[in-house]
């Protein structure tokens, strides 16, 4: 089986029914082929480490090569799916607060998602190896919260795919609350490919913009910015904001009745419920 195929392993997502890619990868396997007699809906990990390293620990790598890159680019996530990866990654660290900036970016649009959470661990061990955590996240399979019992992430394909298909360009911030700085990496397709590398830039200390950071949150959590989207729902600024707000009080209604909230460019999205069985919700 060609590599470019892997796209339609079958794992269910848990919100949208989109089957997830999932690949073995191991130094005693031909590269780009499956096991001999892979069990239908089990996940396996894609190993790929590089030992190069950061301040923070060893870096991961993409998987794969050129190819697994220009696949990535397909899966076929949409931007709302992508959004809604950020926003559960967003709930599972303890963000009480999730604000998501759109704007325009040339012939791209731009969108930012900044949460108030626990922010990302500077430092993910794995197998005997301290990996930077910035990184390892930004990685396919790169599941740092152990797909622990409550949270809703579970494979580590949230971040990465969302981020490799919606945009061409990736960057992330994050800080923990007992840090000093933010911590800093992007993910450029293009830059990847024209460089024949599979791994980000090394974790180095960054502030956001103040532009792009709310000037209400504490000194911890994460920014997502989806820099190039160059296949939006919507084509306008506009249009998308219209879009994402019913959609995401729906998807979040009951995060948004626990007093989480969500804001999208200046809107406070209110809890729809098609059900009408909430109170003081909009149907």
């Amino acid at each position: 089986m060609r590599l470019s195929r892997l796209a339609i392993c079958d794992i269910p997502m848990h919100r949208t029914g989109l089957r997830t890619p999932v690949l073995t990868v191991t130094s005693q396997m031909k590269y780009g082929q499956l096991p001999s007699s892979p069990a239908k809906h089990t996940a396996v990990r894609i190993l790929n480490m590089s030992k190069s390293e950061s301040p923070y620990g060893a870096m991961r790598s993409f998987p794969g090569n050129e190819a697994f890159l220009r696949t990535a680019r397909n899966l076929g996530i949409s931007t709302l799916q992508a959004i809604c990866e950020l926003i559960d990654n967003s709930l599972d660290e303890g963000a009480n607060i999730i604000r998501i900036k759109i704007e325009e970016n040339g012939k791209y649009l731009r969108i930012c998602v900044a949460d108030d959470g626990g922010g990302i661990p500077a430092t993910i061990r794995r197998h005997g190896t301290e990996y930077d955590g910035l990184s390892y996240a930004l990685s396919f399979g790169g599941r740092y919260n152990g797909g622990s019992p409550g949270k809703i992430g579970k494979f580590g394909f949230g971040l990465s795919s969302s981020a490799s298909c919606q945009s061409l360009k990736t960057e992330v911030y994050t800080q923990e609350t007992h840090e000093d700085d933010f911590r800093y990496t992007y993910v450029d397709i293009d830059e990847m490919i024209d460089s024949r590398t599979v791994r980000p830039p090394s974790t180095k200390p960054d502030v956001p913009a103040t532009s792009d950071w709310p000037q209400n949150f504490d000194d911890h959590g994460t920014l997502v910015i989806l820099d190039k989207c160059d296949s939006p729902d919507r084509k306008s600024v506009n249009g998308m904001v219209k879009y994402l707000i019913p959609q995401l009080g729906r998807i979040y209604r009951r995060y948004l009745r626990a007093d989480r909230d969500i804001v999208v460019n200046q809107t406070e999205v209110d809890p729809i419920d098609p059900l009408f069985l909430m109170d003081q919700a909009h149907n």
